[in-house]
């Protein structure tokens, strides 16, 4: 049992080692080169379409119910 203690020791200690060691040597590299950027957006946005006038009289009566107090005042006619 102490065997496998003292193994698990010596290889966490030499991980810890080796990925200091790469993290260092990948750090120093990009002070010495540019920063590649992509030349174009590796996907497009879709476009936003215009709301129909359904979406819009949706919107509409949704606003006025959240708008709603007990009376018609804040409410707009929904034609």
């Amino acid at each position: 049992m102490e065997i496998l203690t003292i193994l698990t020791t010596v290889a966490v200690g030499a991980a810890f080692l080796f990925a200091y060691r790469k993290g260092l040597r990948d750090g120093l590299a990009l002070n010495k080169s540019e920063v590649k950027t992509a030349l174009e957006p590796l996907f497009k946005p879709p476009k936003l379409k215009r709301e129909t006038k359904e979406q819009q009289r949706a919107k509409l009566i949704a606003q006025n119910i959240e708008n709603y107090k007990g009376t018609a005042e804040g409410q707009v006619k929904v034609k």
